[in-house]
């Protein structure tokens, strides 16, 4: 769960509104916007800048999810974007 300190900085939007928090990502991959983002498996959150790798499981303070041969599917969704003065 993010937490925030000044009310005027952060700004409540249905799903809907926005399709970048409708779209799931891949482990490993770049995450296509700055911002939070958290594991559908654990719900282990990030902070995570626009281009930089979404860590896989067991990397970074992110835990392991099942055993080698586990072939259940895990990915990320963003769920607090950063707005950017360009974005």
């Amino acid at each position: 769960m993010a937490y925030y300190t000044e009310d005027d900085a952060v700004q409540k939007i249905s799903d809907l509104d926005d399709l970048d928090f409708i779209h799931i990502h891949d482990i490993n991959t770049d995450a296509p916007k700055a911002g939070i983002y958290r594991c559908s498996a654990c719900q282990h959150e990030i902070a995570i800048a626009k281009g930089h790798n979404l860590p896989p499981d067991n990397s970074g303070g992110h835990p392991k999810h099942g055993s080698d041969n586990d072939d259940h599917y895990y990915y990320w969704s963003l769920i607090v974007k950063a707005r950017h003065i360009h974005d």
